[in-house]
């Protein structure tokens, strides 16, 4: 086991894990084997969180920018905090309940009557743990913000120009800078883009970049052209390597098992772990 996943689960699943939220199935399971049974348990206990893999790529660095992609991340830890106040106060609601119903059970003069409070409390606390369990995951997810904030701070190339943290912006008359920085960003990748799949820049966004003052409209069409440019060589590149591959894969196949082994051990697959592809697509 590597060492990130290591650490991913023992901050996270192990340090928030409760096991009084794990729970057996109600249902009629008669015409299931153990093995099914197994999965379906499995399946309604297993954390479905929100993946940090999702976290990191899909929500900060689509920002593009150092300063973007951590106002994200704290607009993020924010919700999650917030959704976390709020399914707090419904494990509180339903565990008051809960014992409300409790005492009127106690109290009920009838069989009837207490049947009917018994099944209101089975219903409040099939809520209660599905709430707890919620609120679990959500700590969890919290914590991987945290820890994305945390590796983001800790990066030397995430700095102010005078070297300090990016945390030092909010709040300032700096923040503005880095929006400028932001949208001339954001407009050069939509531009190139635009330039790579269709050859021109699409009038939605020359409509937004000429809103712009003149000399950022000249960056803008610099950097997104640098980048056309760089990304067609790449894949170019990349191109007449596969096909150099193809091309020898072909020739195994009709050679002998000996010789076919030795020639294979020398024809290199390209995967993403050989560094070609690393950061291209990154503007």
């Amino acid at each position: 086991m590597s060492t990130e996943i290591q650490q991913h689960q023992e901050n996270k699943f192990i340090t928030y894990s409760n096991h009084e939220l794990i729970t057996d199935l109600h249902t009629n399971t008669a015409l299931l084997s153990q093995e099914q049974k197994d999965t379906v348990t499995f399946a309604v206990n297993k954390a479905w969180i929100n993946p940090k893999f999702k976290m990191k790529y899909f929500q900060a660095e689509e920002q593009l920018t150092p300063f973007h992609k951590l106002r994200q991340l704290m607009l993020e830890l924010r919700a999650q905090e917030e959704s976390i106040e709020q399914v707090e106060y419904v494990v509180e609601k339903l565990s008051t309940e809960c014992e409300i119903v409790e005492i009127k059970i106690s109290r009920a003069t009838d069989e009837l009557e207490q049947k009917e409070w018994q099944l209101k409390l089975v219903e409040l606390k099939k809520d209660l743990s599905s709430a707890k369990r919620r609120v679990t995951h959500q700590y969890i997810e919290r914590h991987m913000y945290l820890d994305l904030i945390k590796e983001h701070n800790d990066d030397p190339e995430n700095r102010t120009v005078d070297g300090q943290s990016l945390m030092t912006v909010f709040n300032t008359p700096l923040e503005d800078e880095y929006e400028k920085q932001y949208w001339v960003v954001r407009f050069a990748k939509q531009a190139a883009m635009d330039l790579l799949s269709y050859g021109n820049i699409s009038a939605g966004n020359l409509s937004s970049i000429v809103v712009l003052p003149p000399e950022l409209q000249d960056e803008i069409f610099k950097i997104a052209h640098h980048y056309t440019a760089e990304m067609k060589a790449h894949q170019e590149e990349i191109r007449e390597q596969m096909i150099k591959q193809i091309d020898a894969e072909k020739k195994m196949i009709n050679m002998p098992p000996e010789v076919k082994k030795d020639q294979n051990t020398k024809i290199k697959k390209i995967t993403p772990e050989d560094g070609d592809l690393e950061n291209v697509y990154n503007l």
